[in-house]
């Protein structure tokens, strides 16, 4: 483009035959120095009156416009407290005269943004953005030379701010409008044209690729951490168009030295000249350090009241009692916190509210949700693959090593109650599963009166004391109801073993095929150290006048858990019968057992008991060992399968064996209702029946196919 504004000149300077005139004008740009108005430890800083002082000494030079591409007003700790007024008050000493917003200009709300667009006297320039009150462009004269600015955001900037902003807001494709304004502005006969755009360098980049009738796009949108060189900051492209851009943090400024050829009344671009001035070898303007120091001496007046501790000394550790504070305050589960909205601060004396502001980079409302066990999964995966930076999450309540919360593992149905910023709630960061969650409440609770309040109140903030006193226990409840078609087997053995007066329930029923109804309840009351459950299964299969199936088995346990030996030792007692009455009247058995469980190689969960079992139709006891396996797997389909093996060895003059296995594969279909498959086996093996001696092995086999539905309950 700079090469046909160079011909169109000499043709114009043919044909008119006059004299070109030469002009020079700088443009002075910035962006994300995030309000920066302290230093780390909270005490006044130079570095924006040193950028005061180096602005407007540049700008003394030649006609100069100054323009920044976003994220001025915070969320420094000093600018946070007075809303970025002192910031707006920078901005207009050194007579910006355009800024196209970043989502720090709208931390501090809609109506709190305009005021500060009055105090510093800048346009706050977006064409893309309705809800603001921003403006399309903007035009002046400087130098001679004819200016039009035009202002652009980028789509994202709704999902770096609140909810309650982004729900006011409409942000369109800035391409487009991009387009129709250079229209217009080369209506009105401007010179240049310049694009001040909040925007990614991808976002930049296809603007200038779109508009080579734009001569500069100026844009900003850089980590706050992004403070050094490591991002480019001028491309030039194919077409003439050139992107400039400043490192964050406030240390440095763009310098664009434009020369305009003047011929007849059109200026043409003859030289550019771009540069990067650092900003630190500028002494402090002096008004602007009387500003920062003033507005630092309010500050530590309102802000030196000694709050109280919070344990450990690292940044992970205090946002880790925070978060457990979170949780015990709303009475959640979980409490979920990114690692990036806390900074590290050293507080050995303790935190003066001032140290914790420095403390909550980011102040944001609290938000409680719910997230199935499956979700949580993918969220910690998530914060695993981030390890050790800002995006990374810090947990209470729940273990990421162990998949736990509370002590409890994490079953994948189950509904997990958390709280956490609202920023994550709303799935920042790339955690959208977050936004999934259900039960969504603001609780407009901010985390800095919560964690000032916490102070206050304990007077220290403890992980370790928070986690004893908000380990909840957790009733639970299951009930399951499944309708299937079963095919039952029984061999002759079996039918042997039942005439000759062995009552037992899971050999009951006919070889036939049937409809068959099955109830399942479950309830059990968890804490950390333990697990108590009823579990209770019900039966009951008939076809033209015969029983195929009949079974109730009901059996209560306890179970503790998290015990250093690695097992969990537990106890349990069962009851089992049948429905109906056969040759011999109903079975009745009841059993006791006492023993441990262990995980093995992830799926596998097995346990060794010693047994004793009562056969009260017959007046028998017996006792032995009882070894069971359980294996649970989900499918890439989405259907889950369990198994299950149960065996008993006798060790009386009976040496009764039995062996119970079931297997499950369920597929969801909707909601609670889900397609299952079940194929159960049964052997059993006795060497007396009533004092007589039989032979032979009993076996019964089934298969079932049907619908189930089931519900779930969770109390806390």
């Amino acid at each position: 483009m700079l090469e046909m504004c160079r011909v169109w000149m000499l043709i114009a300077l043919f044909v008119v035959g006059s004299e070109a005139k030469a002009a020079t004008i700088r443009l002075i740009h910035g962006n994300d120095t995030f309000g920066h108005l302290s230093d780390d430890e909270g005490n006044p800083s130079l570095r924006l009156a040193k950028r005061v002082r180096a602005i407007k000494t540049l700008a003394s030079r030649q006609p100069t416009v100054v323009l920044s591409a976003g994220n001025e007003l915070g969320p420094g700790t000093l600018s946070a407290w007075d809303k970025g007024s002192t910031m707006a008050g920078l901005l207009r000493q050194v007579g910006t005269a355009a800024l196209a917003p970043g989502p720090k200009e709208f931390d501090y709300g809609l109506d709190p943004l305009k005021v500060r667009v009055q105090e510093g006297n800048f346009s706050l320039l977006a064409a893309n953005l309705e809800g603001a009150g921003a403006q399309a462009y903007l035009t002046m004269e400087t130098g001679g030379v004819q200016v039009g600015v035009i202002g652009a955001v980028s789509p994202s900037l709704l999902d770096r701010v609140g909810s309650d902003i982004a729900n006011k807001l409409t942000i369109t494709d800035p391409v487009e409008v991009v387009s129709s304004t250079v229209g217009t502005l080369e209506g009105f006969g401007v010179d240049l044209t310049v694009v001040v755009a909040h925007a990614s360098e991808q976002e930049a980049m296809a603007l200038a690729h779109a508009h080579p009738d734009i001569d500069l796009v100026i844009y900003g949108g850089q980590s706050e951490r992004e403070a050094t060189l490591n991002e480019p900051t001028l491309i030039q492209l194919a077409n003439g168009v050139r992107l400039v851009t400043t490192p964050a943090g406030g240390s440095y400024i763009g310098l664009v030295d434009l020369t305009m050829e003047t011929v007849g009344e059109r200026s043409v671009t003859e030289d550019v000249d771009v540069s990067l001035v650092e900003t630190s070898s500028y002494p402090a303007d002096p008004e602007t350090q009387g500003m920062i120091e003033t507005l630092a001496s309010r500050y530590a007046n309102e802000s030196g009241e000694l709050l109280g501790r919070i344990e450990g000394t690292s940044r992970d550790e205090h946002a880790r009692a925070i978060a457990n504070l979170m949780r015990l305050h709303t009475e959640m589960e979980v409490g979920i916190v990114s690692r990036g909205s806390f900074a590290s601060v050293s507080a050995p004396a303790g935190f003066y509210r001032r140290d914790l502001d420095r403390l909550i980079r980011y102040d944001d409302g609290l938000t409680k949700l719910e997230l199935t066990g499956s979700q949580l999964r993918k969220v910690v995966s998530l914060s695993r693959s981030r390890k050790g930076s800002d995006t990374g999450l810090i947990f209470a309540g729940l273990n990421p090593e162990d998949m736990t919360i509370n002590g409890r593992p994490i079953q994948n149905k189950e509904r997990y109650r958390l709280v956490t910023v609202r920023r994550l709630a709303e799935g920042r960061d790339g955690y959208d599963v977050l936004r999934d969650g259900a039960s969504v409440l603001n609780t407009n609770i901010s985390l800095r009166s919560l964690t000032a309040a916490g102070l206050r109140a304990w007077g220290t903030l403890s992980s370790t004391t928070f986690r004893e006193l908000d380990v909840k226990p957790v009733w639970r409840s299951v009930l399951s109801v499944e309708g299937s078609f079963n095919r039952n087997y029984i061999d002759s053995t079996t039918v042997q073993y039942r005439d000759a007066g062995e009552k037992v329930s899971f050999l009951r029923g006919e070889t036939s095929f049937a409809w068959k109804e099955t109830t399942r309840y479950l309830l059990a009351y968890e804490t950390s150290g333990s697990v108590t459950s009823l579990d209770v299964l019900g039966d009951f299969g008939r076809v033209a006048g015969e029983t195929t199936s009949d079974q109730l088995d009901t059996e209560v346990s306890h179970r503790w858990r998290g015990l250093s030996f690695g097992a969990d030792p537990f106890v349990s007692a069962g009851f089992r019968t049948a429905f109906t009455e056969g040759a011999g009247g109903r079975p009745y058995q009841a059993r006791g057992s006492a023993g441990f469980q262990r995980r093995f190689w992830t799926r596998w969960v097995g346990e060794f008991a010693a047994r004793g079992q009562r056969d009260f139709n017959e007046d028998q006891s017996d006792y032995g060992a009882e070894i069971s396996m359980n294996y649970r797997i989900r499918l890439k389909t989405g259907g889950r399968f369990h198994s299950k093996v149960e065996s008993f060895f006798g060790l009386s003059d009976r040496k009764v064996i039995s062996i119970e296995n079931y297997n499950t594969l369920g597929f969801p279909l909707a909601g609670q209702l889900s397609l299952t498959v079940r194929q159960n086996n049964f052997i059993y093996r006795v060497d007396k029946i009533r004092g007589v001696s039989v032979d032979g092995v009993a076996v019964r086999s089934e298969l079932t196919i049907g619908l189930a539905y089931g519900l779930d309950w969770k109390w806390i």
